[in-house]
């Protein structure tokens, strides 16, 4: 009985101010909401669980915002110019960085993501590698309309991760904030 009312409340990123989202609030945000899923391998299990999370979304990028703050950190001038153009940014945190040094894997990576809407197909169209100070994978997708969409889905090859290939789904219609739909 309890359970069906929790269920019943707003989540916190309806109820609280940024400020005060925990950092388990915002972790959870990041892996498990409309915006952020764990991918799965491609055979459907979770070996190794990865995040994947829509970074270009409002309520995900006020979540990044605020953990920047509190570690004092300031935006990466691509990461800013990428946020104010109209692109879907899916963010993986990658723990192997060396695995971005070979091309060839970078190239994999390239040729290999896609955005998938529908029988569509969709490459991405670039990338921010992680960094030492931003261990964040951030893959580039032409925005998509959303509108009407039940699943948006992300086949991923990942530089560095046993397997390299993972799957992630998201239901669009989930994707309000603010009462609008934010990816």
């Amino acid at each position: 009985m309890i359970w069906l009312l929790l269920l019943a409340l707003d989540p916190f990123w309806v109820t609280k101010p940024v400020k005060d989202w925990t950092d388990v609030q915002i972790a959870s945000l990041l892996s498990n909401s409309p915006w952020g899923t764990l991918a799965e391998d491609t055979v459907g299990g979770t070996m190794g669980a990865i995040p994947v999370y829509l970074a270009s979304a409002k309520p995900i990028r006020l979540a990044e915002q605020e953990l920047r703050r509190r570690k004092s950190m300031e935006l990466d001038p691509e990461l800013e110019d990428l946020l104010s153009q109209k692109v879907l940014i899916v963010a993986i945190p990658i723990q192997n960085l060396a695995a971005f040094a070979d091309s060839g894997e970078s190239k994999s990576m390239e040729e290999q993501s896609f955005m998938v809407l529908g029988r569509k197909k969709v490459k991405a169209a670039g990338h921010l590698p992680p960094t030492p100070t931003d261990p964040t994978l951030r893959l580039v997708f032409p925005r998509p309309d959303l509108v009407g969409q039940k699943e948006l889905r992300f086949e991923l090859y990942l530089p560095g991760v046993t397997g390299n290939y993972r799957n992630a789904r998201l239901d669009p219609r989930k994707m309000l904030f603010e009462g609008e739909l934010t990816y």
